[in-house]
């Protein structure tokens, strides 16, 4: 997988940003301050794309693709916020 583009992140942020707002939560963050948290959660995925490959069971390492792996992830880490 590759980083995602400048306009990438500039629509995932307005996305976030409309999301709060429809939950009517307050985000204190400037536009700027929200791209570059957005930069380093991206950066963070391509330098640990390793670690989260080498942790699942052979099984699913060898049979789920890059799209699914990724796809889990966001199932789990979606579960666990709405838990929290």
């Amino acid at each position: 997988m590759t980083l995602l583009t400048t306009e990438q992140k500039q629509e995932i942020a307005t996305d976030y940003q409309d999301e709060l707002s429809r939950a009517r939560e307050e985000l204190n963050l400037t536009k700027s301050d929200l791209l570059s948290a957005l930069n380093s959660i991206d950066q963070w995925i391509e330098d640990n794309q390793s670690a989260y490959n080498a942790s699942l069971p052979l099984p699913a390492r060898t049979e789920l693709n890059a799209r699914q792996k990724s796809r889990l992830l966001t199932i789990v880490a979606n579960k666990r916020y709405e838990v929290s």
